[in-house]
């Protein structure tokens, strides 16, 4: 199922986490939707389980395994994988970089770095890492 972080309904200190993501995928049960809208039936949130679970703001995600009805909560999605694509837009590529898998790098110093390197942004940070340097707030410490 494809889908994007929407909210954090629980996360433990182990990393079990209880998720909603937004989807439109048409296979999701009538009963695991979640409306946010009652006029726009097409994009909907659903209540995802599992360990470790993505939270990036605006990057797709791939999530694969099976629905169990926990009858207090109801249907909810029990992932047993999952695939984050690479963010090609601007709120991706920040919210990537913001969302603590990169070391002090919060969300004005994302910001910074996306208009620096655009759309090149994740090829500079793999290729030429020292050219953040030329980012206003990054030092050679961050690197």
């Amino acid at each position: 199922m494809i889908c994007y972080f929407r909210q954090k309904i629980f996360v433990s200190n182990e990393g079990f986490s209880i998720l909603a993501y937004e989807t439109s995928d048409d296979d999701v049960p009538k009963e695991a939707r979640n409306y946010f809208d009652k006029w726009n039936k097409e994009i909907f949130s659903i209540t995802a389980t599992g360990y470790n679970l993505p939270r990036t703001p605006g990057v797709k995600i791939e999530l694969q395994g099976n629905w169990i009805d926990k009858e207090k909560f109801g249907l909810q999605y029990s992932v047993s994988s999952f695939l984050e694509e690479r963010p090609t837009t601007k709120e991706g590529i920040i919210g990537f970089l913001s969302s603590g898998l990169v070391f002090r790098v919060g969300e004005t110093i994302a910001g910074r770095i996306y208009d620096k390197f655009k759309e090149q942004t994740f090829y500079i940070i793999e290729n030429h890492p020292e050219r953040l340097l030329e980012v206003k707030g990054i030092t050679e410490s961050v690197l």
